[in-house]
């Protein structure tokens, strides 16, 4: 059942889990990387006239919810489909960096060390939601060090996901951050949607839930969309709510 972004379900187990959708609509208008073309959807056979419904749809690699390989920044690196399929989702501990204005350093991330050691992805709330589909959306958000960028490639995590268009500066030359996760085989994912959401409802799971982000199949592939969604169990709301 929908409730407004939420999905609302049960596993096979029996366990109630409550959904949260984290992609944005990929539209003709997304908000897209400077100099990128947009998406282009075009209907070819439509139900009126054929009977049934085909577009046709073309798309950068990085567009909108995306996930990028580390292939997208090393040449030799992996691309998502050298990455097992069980690596695109697991454990994920979402810390809020929203009072960070400038880089995230080693320092504000030690006090969960223990968390990020339990957990295969991490994920950033920067905020940054609020500026989608405006020119300040690119500038302005924290980005993550080099020696931050170090220190969690020292984890034994699948990748990192962030509400931004990127774990460092739009303008940068090098990137380091990007290169120095791809380097231990690390994705990023990049345009997550409803992070605050879920850090409101990971309150009780000390801001523990399981991430999916499943990409598209596509061979050498450095980027892709991603329908991106957390999954919590409801038992942990339903505690908060008696409180």
């Amino acid at each position: 059942l929908y409730y407004g972004i939420f999905l609302y379900g049960k596993f096979s187990g029996g366990a109630n889990m409550v959904f949260v959708d984290l992609s944005y609509d990929i539209t003709e208008d997304i908000c897209s990387w400077p100099g990128h073309p947009h998406p282009a959807v075009k209907t070819v056979l439509s139900s009126a006239k054929e009977g049934y419904e085909v577009k046709h749809i073309s798309f950068m690699s990085h567009v909108g919810t995306h996930i990028d390989a580390p292939s997208h920044t090393l040449q030799d690196g992996l691309s998502l489909n050298d990455i097992p399929v069980s690596q695109y989702m697991g454990p994920a501990l979402i810390i809020d960096v929203c009072n960070i204005k400038d880089q995230i350093e080693v320092g504000d991330l030690l006090p969960y060390a223990e968390q990020i050691e339990q957990s295969k992805f991490v994920v950033f709330h920067c905020g940054h939601q609020r500026y989608w589909h405006q020119n300040e959306y690119f500038y302005g958000h924290p980005v993550i060090s080099k020696e931050c960028a170090l220190w969690l490639s020292g984890f034994d995590l699948y990748g990192i996901g962030l509400d931004t268009f990127s774990p460092e500066p739009v303008d940068t030359k090098t990137s380091i951050v990007h290169r120095t996760l791809a380097a231990k085989g690390m994705v990023i994912i990049e345009n997550l949607a409803q992070l605050k959401v879920v850090l409101t409802l990971t309150t009780q799971t000390k801001g523990m839930f399981f991430l999916s982000a499943l990409p598209i199949k596509i061979p050498d592939a450095d980027g892709s969309p991603v329908r991106a969604v957390a999954i919590i169990d409801s038992c942990y709301l339903q505690e908060e709510s008696r409180e």
